[in-house]
């Protein structure tokens, strides 16, 4: 009886060959689509699940609100004095791991090697023991113990050492930093939400100080008094497995009031820190000074739904296509009743041949599978592999198959059984005209879905323009930064923007400790004003003369920094027009006095139109500029160029570069190319949107296709 129903099968495909064309080639795009997604969405969901304890580990963020300005602490990062103490006063506290990273691209020196890197990041000892990144070389417990040690991934032990051991060889970091190499590392696995190229021991943050009393990268971090309210580090605390992160999180408070209580009360912040979930990072943080973009679960939900409906426009073709035929079937219908076939028998037939139909389907979507894959990786950013290894495959296949047959077919199916033999066979069944007003039902149904995905692709198509053509409060366009990474490099920076200004192509020069887009620091502030004791928290930019200019920021009030006031350095404050409105001074902003601690004393003279620092995922926030007393703050060299000249430009600032800094590579980026990085992901998620509703309007034109197709047959005399 099966292969009675397979032979069948065969023959009426041979027999119309273009319904069958189209019912194939439909079903294949709705389940090449549903792959594809299927791919992606078990990629998205496998995020740093490869580490074994990785139910039990939580990242510690900072959330909070400063109570002068109202603004809002949402960050990633904790101070990193917590960690150790938390887990001293607390036994559900098994271990914990702070990662650091440098604010800007370290320069690497070994021999004649000299390349700037991003990936180097300093964590503790303990990294091996919570994580699972496999070491080759070395000995976890040990390679991190001892300060200015450093283990190094395979890949960049080949880039320095060749095949020579590089076990025991010293690299130097900005020129100043020697460390010794203790270890070697397989490549980070690219489902992690972080990746590194360089791990250097915590230790030598927080180790014993230099003879002159400082520290070898910013200070003393174990310092709860001056680093007990920064968030400096990313935090991971490994918990017990009867402890809960609900329980501990109902401790925190205890912890704040017994180590900072008096901070808080005289910085005025509330603070409500939290963990997150190791596995829940990718997908459901989006938070300040995040390691690096993550995605989000809002576009898993997008895209396995877009993968559905696909999936249902096929199916829908395949219903409308089934029972306008159905005449071509009624015969054999009535036959097989009038021969003892029950109801029964006649559906799993049918639903057999859809299912048979689902199979071959799949075969060609797989087809489908290899060949877009590729560019499906180029639009997601990814690396996805079907590979028939993987576990889940086989079961989501025969899934889909089963789904596919039984959805599609299961109509037609019941429709064709309740045939009667005797309108049948009398010839009364008359083509096309059975359940005419479902078919129309379902072919609205699934073009109001192709228009829904239309109108759907011109609001993602808008709202790109908009993130990459808005108007940002500063002129991105033709500015050229160059990483300032060594302190060697920040104190001839004078010169070399003596040399830049004798071109005409260069049109201005600036520095600052960060660019729009990137990390910003925040600085602690005592506004004329504000209550006796009570600090108001602002993000700051440390920059040079001609900053303003150089990125074509408008000045709202008063003037910029100027040469000609030589106090500007120590006494003198821009702010933004959101700390205006902050702070309460609409009516008369400037000579109002401001404090930043010890550090600076002055008053503000002059207010900047706002503009974003941050991404516009972000609002815009109060910000103070001020000059910063020597060059040692500048990360970042601001460079504009005339645009109509600007491969001329940029060789003459290589040409002097190699002059004024002959031991450094010349590396540079534009800022508009950095700052539309930020939207990456979105524009990425945008173009997959676009190409997946493209292919769910031409999977519904192909439907109306066959249907026009066979009423144009029935018509013809």
């Amino acid at each position: 009886m099966f292969k009675n129903y397979i032979m069948i099968a065969i023959r009426n495909l041979r027999r119309q060959k273009g319904y069958s064309f189209i019912n194939i080639l439909g079903l294949a795009i709705g389940m090449a689509c549903c792959l594809l997604i299927l791919l992606y969405v078990q990629d998205e969901f496998g995020y740093d699940k490869f580490h074994e304890k990785s139910d039990r580990i939580y990242r510690l963020v900072m959330e909070g609100q400063v109570s002068a300005t109202g603004r809002i602490l949402n960050s990633a990062r904790s101070p990193s004095p917590w960690a150790p103490v938390l887990a001293a006063d607390y036994p559900g506290v098994v271990n914990y791991v702070r990662f650091k990273t440098p604010l800007s691209r370290w320069l690497i020196t070994y021999e004649d090697e000299r390349i700037y890197e991003k990936g180097f990041y300093f964590a503790d000892a303990t990294v091996f023991d919570v994580f699972d990144f496999e070491l080759v070389r070395g000995n976890p417990a040990e390679v991190l113990v001892a300060p200015n040690t450093v283990v190094i991934s395979e890949e960049t032990a080949r880039k320095y050492f060749g095949n020579e051991d590089p076990v025991g060889k010293i690299i130097t970091a900005d020129l100043v930093y020697e460390f010794k190499i203790t270890g070697v590392m397989k490549k980070v696995p690219r489902s992690s939400h972080m990746t590194f190229d360089f791990l250097a021991s915590f230790a030598t943050l927080t180790g014993p100080a230099n003879s002159d009393g400082t520290f070898i990268y910013g200070g003393d971090l174990s310092n709860f008094q001056f680093f007990g309210l920064n968030p400096q580090v990313y935090t991971y605390l490994l918990l017990d497995d009867g402890f809960s992160a609900e329980e501990f999180e109902l401790l925190l408070p205890q912890f704040i009031d017994k180590y900072l209580g008096e901070q808080i009360r005289q910085s005025g912040i509330q603070l409500d820190p939290y963990l997150q979930p190791l596995t829940a990072v990718h997908l459901h943080s989006n938070l300040d000074a995040e390691v690096a973009p993550n995605s989000d679960i809002s576009y898993v939900y997008i895209f396995s739904a877009i993968s559905l409906f696909i999936l249902m426009i096929a199916c829908v073709n395949f219903m409308n296509l089934a029972t306008a035929r159905s005449a071509n079937r009624a015969l054999e219908v009535g036959l097989r009743k009038v021969v003892g076939s029950d109801r029964f028998q006649l559906v799993k037939q049918f639903l057999g041949e859809s299912v048979f139909l689902a199979f071959l389907a799949l075969l060609l979507a797989i087809i489908f599978v290899y060949f877009l894959l590729p560019p499906f990786n180029v639009l997601s950013g990814k690396e996805l592999v079907f590979a028939f290894d993987n576990t889940w495959i086989f079961p989501a296949l025969i899934g889909i198959v089963l789904f596919v047959g039984i959805v599609a077919g299961s109509y037609p199916a019941f429709f064709l059984s309740s045939f009667k033999p005797v309108t049948v066979l009398k010839g009364a069944f008359r083509a096309g005209a059975a359940n005419m007003q479902l078919r129309r039902i379902l072919v609205v149904g699934q073009f109001a879905i192709s228009i829904i995905f239309i109108i759907g692709t011109g609001i993602v198509y808008s709202q790109l323009d908009f993130i990459l053509n808005r108007r940002l409060g500063f002129n991105k366009e033709q500015v050229a930064v160059i990483p300032m990474v060594d302190p060697p490099a920040r104190f001839r920076y004078m010169s070399y923007k003596s040399e830049l200004s004798q071109s005409p192509d260069i049109l201005a020069v600036s520095a600052s400790n960060s660019v729009p887009g990137g990390l910003i620091d925040i600085a602690i502030l005592q506004p004329e004003g504000t209550p006796e004791g009570e600090n108001v928290s602002m993000e700051q930019l440390m920059i040079e003369y001609d900053f303003i200019k150089t990125l074509g920021i408008e000045l709202a009030q008063g003037r910029d920094f100027s040469l000609s006031f030589p106090t500007d350095t120590m006494e003198a404050f821009i702010i933004n027009e959101t700390a205006v409105r902050q702070l309460g001074w609409e009516e008369s902003p400037l000579n109002k006095r401001m404090e930043m601690g010890n550090f600076k004393q002055g008053r503000v003279i002059g207010v900047v139109r706002d503009f974003h620092v941050r991404s516009l995922h972000q609002k815009i926030e109060p910000l103070v500029l001020h000059l910063a007393p020597s060059p040692d703050p500048f990360l970042n060299l601001l460079v504009r160029i005339r645009p109509d000249n600007i491969r001329g430009a940029l060789d003459f600032m290589e040409e002097k570069w190699r002059q004024v800094y002959p031991t450094h590579p010349f590396e540079y980026s534009f800022l508009d190319e950095d700052f539309d990085s930020l939207y990456r992901s979105e524009q990425l998620r945008g173009k997959i949107f676009i190409a997946f509703s493209l292919l769910a309007i031409f999977t519904a034109c192909l439907g109306l296709f066959g249907l026009a197709s066979f009423t144009a047959e029935q018509r013809t005399k």
